[in-house]
C-alpha cells in the first residue's frame, strides 16, 4: 500500500507559493486600508459639515467662535479679544448637542501615531479656520480681521486635517481631508 500524504518538499513549495503571494498582495491591503481611514475621515468632515449647518439654523445663521481645546496648550485665537473669547468654546463642546462625538472628531489615521498624534496633543484630529467665527453664513466675510474680502461658501475652508495623515506609502506626501463651508469636501 503506498501513503497518500504530502512529502516535506511538496509541503515547502506549498507554503513558500503562499509566501510570495501574501508578499505580493500585502502592499495592496494596505492601500485599501489607507483608502478606507481616508473615506472614513471624510466621512466625519462630512458629519462635522451636516452639524455646523444645523448650528447655524439655530443661531440666527452665524458661525460659532472655536477655539483649542483648553487641555491642548494652544493659545485661543481670541486670546487678544476678551469678549469674543468668552464666546468661544472647544469644537466637540459647540457641536456636541448636534450628534459631534469624540469618535467624529478623531482621524483613524490620525490615531495610529499614538502619543504624537493630533488628537493625542489637542484632543481633535481636525483645525477649525477661525477666519468665519461670527461671521454670518449668508454674507460671509473671510479674513475679516485682516481686510474685509468676500468669498463663495464654497471656497472658504473650515475644518482640515491638522496633518496630511492619509499616506498611501512611506515615500508618498500624503493627503488631507478639507470641509468647505458649503459642507462639501475635498481630499487633497
Amino acid at each position: 500500500m503506498k501513503n497518500k500524504g504530502f512529502t516535506l518538499i511538496e509541503l515547502l513549495c506549498v507554503i513558500s507559493i503562499i509566501a510570495i503571494l501574501s508578499s505580493l498582495l500585502m502592499p495592496e491591503f494596505q492601500q485599501i486600508r489607507n483608502s478606507a481611514m481616508t473615506t472614513q475621515c471624510s466621512a466625519n468632515l462630512r458629519q462635522l459639515g451636516v452639524s455646523v449647518n444645523l448650528y447655524l439654523s439655530d443661531h440666527n445663521n452665524l458661525y460659532p467662535y472655536i477655539k483649542p481645546d483648553p487641555s491642548s496648550g494652544l493659545p485661543s485665537p481670541y486670546a487678544n479679544y476678551p469678549d469674543l473669547d468668552a464666546q468661544a468654546n472647544t469644537l466637540l463642546a459647540t457641536f456636541q448637542s448636534y450628534g459631534v462625538t469624540d469618535k467624529i472628531i478623531q482621524c483613524q489615521a490620525d490615531l495610529l501615531l499614538g502619543a504624537n498624534s493630533c488628537y493625542g496633543k489637542y484632543q481633535n484630529s481636525y483645525f477649525w479656520n477661525p477666519v468665519d467665527d461670527g461671521d454670518p453664513s449668508n454674507n460671509i466675510l473671510v479674513a475679516r480681521r485682516m481686510g474685509l474680502q468676500a468669498a463663495s461658501l464654497s471656497r472658504v475652508r473650515q475644518a482640515a486635517d491638522y496633518t496630511p495623515a492619509h499616506r498611501l506609502n512611506a515615500q508618498s506626501a500624503g493627503k488631507s481631508n478639507t470641509l468647505y463651508a458649503d459642507g462639501h469636501v475635498i481630499t487633497q
